[in-house]
């Protein structure tokens, strides 16, 4: 019998065999209690086809619910469902609203404002206390800080490694590099704390090294590369215009120091060249505690090679002076380069500035000598025989 036979009014239940009881529904107790019990059958059986049925702590085992209603929200409608679940699994495809960074899409009792919200297509954020805190947006990019990612890993604030341990490496970089913002940013290397071996990094405009930064703090400068590509070594200033600055003091015992660590002869210590790369002269080790301070001499390098004239006329022009420099040493036997310039030209550097000091290469006088001895010894020679010949006579 369809239960639609019945009605929702117990006393209209009045219905003869076989919808009925046997003696006809004649009011009587028995038959009153099996009016209203026919009533709620139709009432629960409406209740269940229409999907409006309510049930107190209902289980349902091995069976499928489809376009219903949970406390009068329907499952899979645009309006979120009142009801709990202890637990709640999904074999196909569980779909959630997009959410907002103050109302995430999946969140917490309690907790509304920090869970997963999806901001954009292909694009997952996290929110925290209604603050974004972490993107992976369309590109596999991913944001701690920042809501436009533009790395793999982008990080907008500050950043500590911890090692997990003395053989394991607290960040490990493979081709590729450490990116931040030059204007205020800095970063340490090391162990965190220990001041014997912790270096901060500083990158203002420019990049300094600093060692003893405990617990990234200043630290000592030792070395900085300016925004011209100058390096400054033991100084924060570039000495003139050189690419290369190193301040020394009594504290020190070289300035530079260049070791030999082979036993090979000729190592160059430093080496010259032109701007068409060709050699121009260089320091080198011979193999022994000699060291040669070499200038390009080679014929292949020269034309036109003829015997000089007589030096004398310039050795005899060059005046050696005795003097005191303006810093407090006194020069018994020297030159002014300003006096030079007009007899060995080529023994003088005025330098590219107007400021720069004028210096003398005492190297370049080496062949006036030479030449000018070789003149002598060839005089001398002269007299030797004309006196030789007058004592034999």
């Amino acid at each position: 019998m369809a239960y639609t036979k019945y009605s929702l009014t117990p006393a209209n239940n009045t219905a003869a065999p076989p919808d009925g009881a046997p003696e006809g529904m004649l009011p009587s107790a028995v038959n009153d209690t099996m009016r209203d019990m026919m009533a709620q059958i139709r009432d629960c059986g409406d209740g269940i086809r229409d999907g409006t049925y309510t049930m107190t702590a209902p289980k349902i085992t091995g069976g499928t619910i489809t376009g219903s209603t949970i406390n009068n929200s329907a499952i899979g409608g645009s309006t979120a469902a009142a009801g709990n679940f202890t637990t709640l699994g999904a074999t196909g495809v569980a779909t959630f609203s997009a959410g907002t960074v103050s109302a995430p899409a999946i969140t917490t009792t309690g907790d509304t404002n920090t869970g997963i919200f999806f901001p954009a297509a292909d694009t997952i954020a996290f929110t925290e206390g209604g603050t974004e805190s972490m993107r992976i947006d369309s590109s596999g990019n991913v944001g701690i800080g920042t809501s436009s990612p533009a790395q793999k890993l982008h990080v907008a604030g500050t950043i500590r490694a911890t090692s997990g341990g003395a053989t394991t490496s607290a960040v490990t970089v493979t081709q590729g590099y450490i990116n931040g913002d030059i204007s205020s940013s800095n970063f340490s290397i090391g162990n965190y704390g220990d001041s014997s071996s912790e270096m901060r990094i500083d990158t203002r405009g420019f990049t300094t090294f600093y060692t003893g930064a405990t617990n990234n703090a200043t630290g000592t400068e030792r070395m900085r590369i300016t925004s011209g590509g100058n390096l400054c070594l033991n100084t924060t200033a570039k000495n003139n215009d050189g690419l290369l600055s190193i301040s020394a003091d009594s504290a020190l015992n070289q300035g530079i120091t260049i070791q030999e660590t082979s036993v090979a002869n000729n190592i160059y210590y430093i080496y010259f060249t032109n701007s068409a790369g060709s050699s121009a002269g260089r320091i080198e080790h011979t193999g022994s505690t000699t060291v040669s301070y070499v200038t390009s001499s080679d014929a292949r390098l020269k034309t036109n090679i003829v015997d000089s004239d007589s030096a004398k006329p310039v050795i005899d022009a060059i005046k050696i002076r005795e003097f005191d420099w303006v810093s407090g040493e006194h020069q018994k036997f020297g030159v002014v380069a300003q006096e030079l310039i007009d007899v060995a030209p080529e023994a003088v550097s005025i330098g590219r500035k107007e400021t720069d000091s004028w210096g003398v290469d005492y190297s370049k006088l080496v062949p006036h000598l030479i030449k000018y001895v070789q003149e002598q010894q060839a005089l001398i020679e002269s007299l030797t025989t004309r006196l030789n010949a007058l004592e034999g006579n």
